[in-house]
Parts: structure tokens; C-alpha cells; sequence
């Protein structure tokens, strides 16, 4: 794809020329996403930063989910088979089988609502662990690189991959979960709603935007409020 990417932007038509550069500067991002695979050679320091800069990027697409334009041509790299970027293995797909004699029931609306907003709450927790755990020097809590006791070691290297991973999958679940819960198929559906029932679900969708504006300082929150309480 990059070698045709790159005749194409010598072309005398400006037009495919400025296109294709566009298509390859998107193409070498993509190359920077996930971890690397060299990882765990890597500096303390460095992997430290490479982690925290991957869990901004995540944040920054959770706050503003990017979405897809008719027609729009997207590259994305292949990491199905790397064992240590799992959760960037999957891809979704470009279009849905949804026929319109299908029953949305708005009562089946409420519990992807209420999945969604565990799913943003595990992901602003897991953003703070991450970052509290960046803090941590690893010569100052162990001897051998690993943490763990019988049947649960793992090297700290990892356990920065593991979290970063875990970013990246409730990310995704999260965008798939808000765009179907604000998908037109279940709008028309909401007018058939008592009024009780849409002032809980209004109540949901609340907390859901509250969490989504900033998931890891949400959850900072609620952690200082429940040491608050159990101080009290």
C-alpha cells in the first residue's frame, strides 16, 4: 500500500498527488499506534512515557468519538497476531445488516445505557491506575522486575502493557456502546417511553456525559468522596 502510496504523490495531477501524501502521513501515524514492539527493552522512562502518552490519545478519542465520513478511506495496521497489543486486534466493521421490521423495545434500551456507564466508570478507573502506577520506581517495590505471589507473576513491564491494553479495549467498547445507544433506530423508539421511564434514562445519559467528559478525573472524584465518607 505504501509503495503505491508513494508513486501516486509523484503524480503531475495535483489533486492525487496532495491525496496520496495525505493517505501516507495517515499511514505513518497508524504505524505509531499500540505498543511497540521492542517494549520491554525500554527504559523504565521510556516506557513510562510511551504508556501515558498512549492513555492520553485514548482520553482525547473517548472525549470527542471521531466519527466516519461517507466514502472515507481508512488504514489500519495490522496487530491480529501480536499477543502484546490484544486489544487493538479487533476492528469493526464497516456496515450492519439492520432490518426495519426489528423490534427496539425501549425497555432494552436502559441496560446498554447502564453498560455503557460501567464501561466509561472501569475506564477512568483503569486511566488512574495507570497513572498512579507510572509514579511508582520499580527498584523501589521489587527486586526481580516482577510483582505477584503463587500463580500471578507478572514483569512490571507487562503489567504497563496489560493496562494500556485494557485502555484501548473499554475504549473501544465504550464508543461502539455510546453510538448505538444514540443510533436513530432507538430515537424513535424513546417517544414510546413513559415519563418515568425517560427521566431515568435521562438520568443515565447524564451520568454517562458526566464520566465521558473526562473519565480518569471522574474517577479521582470518586475516590477522594469515598475516602471523604469513610473518614466520617
Amino acid at each position: 500500500m505504501a509503495t503505491v502510496l508513494h508513486k501516486l504523490a509523484r503524480s503531475r495531477t495535483p489533486e492525487v498527488a496532495l491525496r496520496a501524501r495525505q493517505l501516507l502521513v495517515r499511514l505513518s501515524r497508524l504505524e505509531n499506534q499500540g505498543l511497540p514492539g521492542d517494549f520491554d527493552s525500554l527504559s523504565e522512562e521510556n516506557q513510562i512515557r510511551v504508556a501515558q502518552r498512549l492513555k492520553e490519545r485514548i482520553l482525547r478519542r473517548t472525549r470527542t468519538p471521531r466519527s466516519k465520513v461517507a466514502g472515507e478511506v481508512i488504514f489500519r495496521k495490522d496487530m491480529g497476531n501480536d499477543a502484546n497489543n490484544w486489544a487493538y486486534g479487533i476492528y469493526p466493521q464497516s456496515g450492519r445488516a439492520i432490518v426495519p421490521e426489528f423490534n427496539y423495545s425501549p425497555k432494552n434500551l436502559k441496560p446498554i445505557a447502564k453498560v455503557l456507564r460501567a464501561t466509561l466508570a472501569a475506564l477512568g478507573f483503569t486511566c488512574s491506575a495507570l497513572t498512579a502506577f507510572s509514579k511508582i520506581k520499580s527498584a523501589t517495590i521489587s527486586p526481580d522486575g516482577n510483582l505477584g505471589g503463587k500463580g500471578y507473576i507478572l514483569k512490571i513491564s507487562d503489567i504497563r502493557r496489560q493496562y494500556v491494553n485494557c485502555l484501548e479495549a473499554l475504549s473501544s467498547l465504550s464508543d461502539t456502546l455510546y453510538d448505538e445507544i444514540n443510533a436513530p433506530h432507538w430515537a424513535l423508539m424513546s417517544r414510546q417511553e413513559s415519563p418515568d421511564e425517560k427521566e431515568e434514562m435521562k438520568e443515565i445519559l447524564h451520568h454517562v456525559e458526566e464520566i465521558k467528559s473526562d473519565p480518569e478525573e471522574w474517577a479521582d472524584e470518586e475516590m477522594v468522596q469515598d475516602q471523604t465518607e469513610r473518614a466520617h
